[in-house]
């Protein structure tokens, strides 16, 4: 697989995780309140309000892995290697 096969795969993996938490919440809303115009606005807000809430979880969560996985101070240099000055 290559790398834009992999990138358009996890796209549309987190697409449809995403959808699937919007199309939840609305549901969710909608059994719990009396099916009114009103009602049908507020379900597609609270699903976009999961979506975004959980969209920002998995950017932090992210964001906390990179920090603790990428190295955050120079690398030494090699063996014969010259040092560059700035």
């Amino acid at each position: 697989m290559t790398a834009s096969a992999c990138s358009i795969s996890c796209c549309d993996t987190d697409s449809a995780l995403l959808t699937t938490i919007a199309s939840s919440a609305a549901t969710d809303y909608l059994t719990s309140h009396k099916p009114t115009a009103l009602a049908a606005a507020q379900a597609g807000v609270e699903g976009y309000t999961a979506t975004l809430a959980w969209g920002s979880g998995f950017f932090v969560v992210g964001a906390v892995i990179a920090a603790l996985l990428i190295p955050n101070r120079a690398l030494e240099p090699s063996e014969g290697e010259p040092v560059m000055a700035h």
